[in-house]
């Protein structure tokens, strides 16, 4: 169970801009909008909100727990869980100066 938790609190530091945005613009597209109803820092609010609520029902919601065979995970493993997200995000981060570091050196145009 600490491993969704994990992978959801990931989610929330790598995901929601892409996920969201892409889901709200592909909505927009399919109800025929000219414009988008929010602004992408909405978009990554909202998503970032229904992660959690979705989280909040799949670990606590005793219903959830039936249907997916999970028990709740206790609030003091949390704190490891955010440390693990922050970690990943962080990690994440260094990989992409590393990668504009290598093409500024080797003369590369920067990728769009």
């Amino acid at each position: 169970m600490a491993y969704s938790g994990t992978l959801v609190v990931s989610g929330l530091f790598m995901l929601p801009t892409n996920g969201g945005q892409a889901f709200t613009i592909l909505a927009a597209i399919f109800l025929g909008l000219n414009y988008l109803p929010v602004t992408p820092p909405q978009i990554l609010w909202i998503s970032i909100g229904a992660v959690v609520v979705l989280q909040a029902l799949f670990t606590y919601f005793p219903p959830m727990q039936d249907i997916f065979g999970v028990e709740a995970v206790p609030l003091s493993i949390w704190k490891w869980l955010l440390l693990g997200g922050v970690i990943l995000f962080l990690l994440v981060e260094l990989e992409k100066l590393v990668i504009r570091n290598m093409r500024s050196q080797s003369g590369e145009a920067p990728a769009a």
